[in-house]
């Protein structure tokens, strides 16, 4: 297996926090991870919603 030089994961965490969100990687003991990335809710900019709607549970949902 080719050894990674790490920064697809550090590239992600600067776009994500740029933007106000948070990511978190969590190891899992039998092997794999779990990634969680949140985001900030944005409101629709007049003439358009820049392709997020958002439920009322607060949540975002790209389309």
């Amino acid at each position: 297996m080719r050894q990674a030089a790490g920064l697809g994961l550090y590239t992600c965490k600067l776009l994500v926090e740029k933007q106000g969100g948070t990511i978190t990687i969590r190891n899992h003991p039998a092997g794999g991870c779990e990634i969680t990335i949140e985001m900030p809710l944005c409101q629709p900019t007049v003439g358009g919603s820049m392709g997020v709607s958002v439920a009322t549970s607060n949540k975002a949902h790209l389309s």
